[in-house]
């Protein structure tokens, strides 16, 4: 069976951080059963492009932090590594702006950069696929520790551990892979694949505060307050999707991940230790789920009405044009001094949204999905009005 330990965390508080941590690997027999002198550990935190830790964005080094202080004194060698979008102006600042240059230079660990530390080709069995390129520190580690962020995602519903290791994938390969896999059963069952050749040895997901709403960049946050650990990366993103108020099957990554056996997303066959497990109302959950829950004949009657996809805000947008370099499909364009997304050629992939650091990628959506967002955002703030 399974296991899961859920423990309270309700702030960023170092101390508090750091025995969450501790008492998540007690809970799952301790840091001993994963970690071995002499190892090579490496960490594998979201950094999905360069944010601030306030903007709840990317994994918080508190959390890091924590995993360093159980495992340091068992003699482990770690690093810490990740390839983050948007890295037009340099990984060095994403190391900046997210705090991990400043833990790792503490902390006396190495920053990899995965599209600097060499890749190797790894079969896939995915046509028209048959090898991706890997980042070498993935492959070589001895154990991979993944530090995902818990966040719902605008295309994919959910971004959790199984997510998050798409980013063991090196720089434009990525991009590429959107374009090859443009549907979001077909690149969910990417991710399954990708997530089966990392194969993380353990699973600790940043809860403290999390992402609602259309993820993964520019939702609005909410105090979920909990560390979460596990083997089993499928079981911790079953648990964690269904806090957030999904069935798990309903998000496909999760899906695919258990159907291939990589993991068991069957709440009655997770056993949970630690806390009891949350009660959250009032989320809003990515307009694309209204897709999962609707009956197919209905969407195929209903075709192009309940539609959400990205647009670039002219009075937000800086003209990095970082977004024009990632579009994996060329789909955006300068138009009479504005980049504009066609949407004709759009695949709904995100990359645009995740990187964009102004948050300019917003999404506009038919009067149906207009309307369920008002919807939403009007419960959540009256929610937060009875909770003041």
């Amino acid at each position: 069976m399974s296991r899961v330990a859920i423990v309270n965390c309700t702030d960023y508080d170092q101390s508090r951080v750091n025995d969450a941590v501790a008492h998540a690997l007690e809970l799952l027999g301790g840091a001993g059963i994963f970690f071995h002198t002499g190892q090579k550990v490496l960490c594998k935190p979201n950094l999905l492009s360069a944010r601030t830790p306030d903007q709840g964005v990317t994994t918080r080094t508190e959390v890091i932090r924590g995993l360093l202080a159980a495992i340091k004194p068992l003699g482990v060698h770690i690093a810490l590594g990740d390839s983050p979008a948007g890295q037009v102006q340099g990984i060095e600042r994403v190391w900046k702006r997210t705090g991990m240059a400043e833990l790792c230079a503490e902390e006396g660990i190495e920053a990899l950069s995965f599209e600097m530390a060499g890749t190797r080709k790894v079969p896939l069995n995915l046509p028209p696929i048959t090898e991706v390129p890997f980042a070498a520190p993935v492959l070589d580690a001895d154990v991979l520790v993944n530090l995902p962020k818990l966040k719902t995602h605008s295309s994919y519903l959910f971004t959790g551990a199984i997510k998050n290791c798409y980013g063991c994938i090196p720089g434009l390969a990525k991009a590429n892979l959107h374009r090859t896999f443009p549907g979001i059963e077909s690149f969910s069952r990417l991710l399954a694949e990708v997530y089966r050749i990392a194969k993380p040895g353990l699973n600790i997901a940043d809860g403290v505060y999390a992402m609602h709403g259309n993820g993964p960049a520019t939702g609005p946050l909410f105090n979920l307050g909990v560390i979460m650990a596990s083997e089993d990366g499928v079981a911790l993103d079953a648990v964690a999707a269904s806090i957030f108020g999904y069935e798990p099957k309903q998000v496909p990554n999760i899906r695919i991940a258990a159907e291939l056996g990589l993991g068991t997303m069957d709440l009655g066959k997770i056993e949970l230790m630690g806390d009891p497990p949350l009660k959250v109302s009032g989320l809003m959950l990515p307009t694309a789920f209204l897709q999962s829950v609707v009956p197919e004949f209905i969407l195929r009657l209903t075709s192009g009405v309940l539609t959400l996809r990205p647009t670039i805000s002219p009075r937000l947008c800086s003209n990095c044009r970082k977004c024009v370099v990632a579009c994996p499909m060329g789909a955006i364009a300068d138009y009479k001094g504005k980049l504009v997304i066609d949407r004709k050629v759009c695949i709904n992939c995100l990359c645009c949204h995740e990187l964009c650091e102004q948050g300019a990628v917003e999404f506009t959506g038919s009067l149906p999905v207009r309307m369920y967002l008002s919807m939403y955002k009007r419960r959540h703030q009256r929610k937060n009005r009875q909770q003041q």
